[in-house]
């Protein structure tokens, strides 16, 4: 009986420790999903010229030499370039570091990286001039240009995305120049040294489709644990007061006396 009274024992803080676990479970999740997605954005090729060649690379114009773990182009006077990689390449994301040592007088001077590679004529570029960084499509026509200035002997980090028709150039991790054009679907990556004799370090290219790497993993989500509820307190069983003993109907209740006869006159003898 006592166990009935007083009903199952409930267990306190139940519903907060469920929305903490909620919490932490889709902080994994996010954490699992950005570690996914950044692994999408796979390396297509890489040289930091460690290794003292430039195997894999194909050079037109310029004279070209890998020395003190960099690729350099020493010529000011022709228009220079090195590719490598894929011809099937389409979304595809290029960056390197470049270092100009000396710029050509020629109009058309500049240094930088290129995509989409499919001749030296046909591909895109970003460049360095003295005076401004410029998206060039082929070594002719410039599609977007920015103020910009680029001194010899400084290293520079050029990166170019050619996602669709989307073209975006950024220096040093800042974004410069943007445009579209959609004449060239795919192609190798290269280097560009118009005119303008330089070093190249660190050449990756990845698949553009991934974030990039300055790109912030989503913020991770946060769960509001519901109201905490007061326990109720539980009141002591009632006593029950005993029952008074009832007599039989008719009776006061009291001890039960004899019968009493009663006395009439004596009867004569």
């Amino acid at each position: 009986m006592q166990a009935a009274q007083n009903g199952p024992t409930r267990r306190r803080g139940t519903g907060t420790r469920i929305a903490l676990v909620a919490g932490v479970t889709a902080a994994v999740t996010a954490l699992v999903f950005t570690i996914g997605s950044a692994a999408s954005a796979a390396t297509l090729f890489s040289d930091d010229f460690a290794d003292g060649n430039a195997n894999g690379w194909s050079t037109s114009g310029g004279s070209w030499s890998v020395s003190s773990g960099a690729y350099a182009q020493s010529g000011s006077s022709a228009s220079a370039k090195s590719l490598a990689g894929s011809t099937s390449w389409t979304t595809v994301t290029v960056s390197a570091t470049v270092r100009p040592t000396a710029f050509g007088s020629a109009g058309s001077r500049g240094i930088g990286i290129a995509a989409r590679v499919q001749s030296t004529s046909n591909f895109y570029a970003l460049v360095l001039t003295p005076s401004s960084v410029q998206i060039r499509k082929g070594a002719g026509t410039t599609l977007a240009s920015a103020s910009f200035s680029a001194s010899t002997g400084t290293s520079y980090t050029l990166t170019l995305s050619a996602n669709g028709g989307s073209l975006v150039g950024s220096v040093n991790g800042s974004q410069l120049v943007s445009t579209s054009d959609s004449s060239y679907g795919s192609g190798r990556a290269g280097l560009v040294a118009n005119y303008t004799a330089g070093a190249f370090d660190n050449v990756l290219v990845t698949d553009a489709a991934g974030p990039s790497p300055t790109t912030a993993p989503p913020s991770t989500p946060t769960t509001t644990p519901p109201p905490r509820r007061r326990p109720r307190r539980r009141r002591p069983p009632r006593r029950r007061r005993p029952r008074a003993h009832r007599s039989p109907a008719g009776s006061s209740g009291g001890p039960r006396r004899p019968a009493v006869r009663p006395v009439g006159p004596a009867a004569p003898r």
